[in-house]
């Protein structure tokens, strides 16, 4: 499967949508509709051992990721160097750069919509601050 991403040029979220990127946006818009649901990464052992539902600061920043230990999920100011951000912006084959466990891309299906990739982005970017 193809995946397109395209990415908000010169528009940052706080410009496009009003109001900065913060975790409790990224996870009302991104982890509570397109992840923490059904059998995906919900309590109590999310899919690929990763939950991303409430209080998911502690799950994900400056935590190794369970399928490539050698990379972090999220880290602060470093979205290209997020694995959590790479699983939803890379293709599944593109993935694989990182190791042979590196998984699918995600969402299945659908890539996010570039609005929400951007608040993801954003909020990496910005130091993943929890608030």
């Amino acid at each position: 499967m193809k995946r397109f991403v395209v990415l908000m040029i010169g528009a940052s979220w706080a410009a496009s949508c009003g109001g900065p990127a913060s975790l409790t946006t990224v996870q009302a818009k991104v982890f509570t509709p397109s992840c923490a649901f059904g059998t995906c990464h919900n309590p109590p052992k999310g899919a690929g051992d990763l939950v991303l539902d409430t209080g998911t600061h502690s799950k994900i920043v400056n935590v190794p990721s369970p399928q490539v230990p050698t990379m972090k999920l999220v880290v602060p100011g470093k979205p290209e160097e997020s694995f959590l951000y790479l699983k939803l912006t890379k293709t599944t084959d593109e993935l694989r750069q990182y190791g042979p466990d590196a998984g699918e891309s995600m969402p299945p299906g659908e890539p996010l919509e570039a609005e929400r990739l951007e608040l993801v982005r954003e909020w990496i970017a910005n130091g993943a601050k929890n608030d």
